[in-house]
């Protein structure tokens, strides 16, 4: 299968042909301000799975959701103040959250303990996608499990771009370390990976 290959930013075309291929369940790798990552619209099961086959994933391993302002306002006032907080200081950013699942996230998306980990991404291709699908997008490295992630799609191994439906070009993104995951599913939170933001987050955190 040959994807294919559209620059960032969107022509008017673009967004009205992408918005039509995320609602129906097309694959897509795509830049965020870390490094390039693959997904699709996050309500469509067979897409999700794809990204499975294509990462080479434990199924048991949920996928992280990228969710737009409203999304992030409606999960931040669920939350407690420090998780109120930490979404007030570090959101749109490098800074992932795992959470206790909303109810409007289906449950094929959810870990086994009922969490789901979302971020708002400050990357303008993100925004752009989000807004065409009208919905939460998966987004997790593009690349096979435990192999390196990717600053652009030149370095990426044609045999794994080859499977996704679109490839969006935003040119080099800034690489260096992946977002930070924070757990709030238990009392205290806790860094679950460290990252971009774990510092100004473990100093954040001590001062709460």
């Amino acid at each position: 299968m040959t994807p294919s290959l559209i620059a960032f930013p969107f022509s008017e075309s673009d967004k009205s042909r992408l918005s039509e291929s995320l609602q129906a369940g097309r694959v897509m790798i795509f830049a965020t301000e870390t490094f390039y990552a693959l997904g699709c619209g996050a309500f469509d099961k067979q897409a999700v799975h794809r990204l499975f086959q294509m990462k080479k994933r434990d199924f048991s391993k949920a996928l992280p959701l990228l969710i737009n302002q409203s999304m992030a306002d409606d999960i931040q006032r669920q939350l407690g103040a420090v998780g109120q907080s930490l979404i007030e200081k570090f959101w749109a950013g490098a800074m992932t959250l795992v959470i206790p699942a909303p109810s409007w996230i289906p449950h094929f998306l959810h870990a086994a303990d009922g969490s789901v980990a979302v971020r708002q991404s400050d990357c303008e291709t993100v925004s752009a996608l989000l807004d065409l699908a009208g919905q939460p997008l998966i987004g997790t490295s593009a690349n096979v499990s435990n192999e390196p992630p990717h600053v652009c799609l030149q370095s990426m191994p044609d045999s794994f771009k080859r499977q996704a439906d679109f490839l969006i070009d935003s040119g080099q993104t800034a690489g260096g370390k992946a977002s930070t995951i924070v757990s709030l599913t238990q009392e205290a939170p806790v860094i679950l990976r460290q990252g971009q933001l774990t510092q100004q987050i473990q100093s954040f955190l001590k001062s709460q």
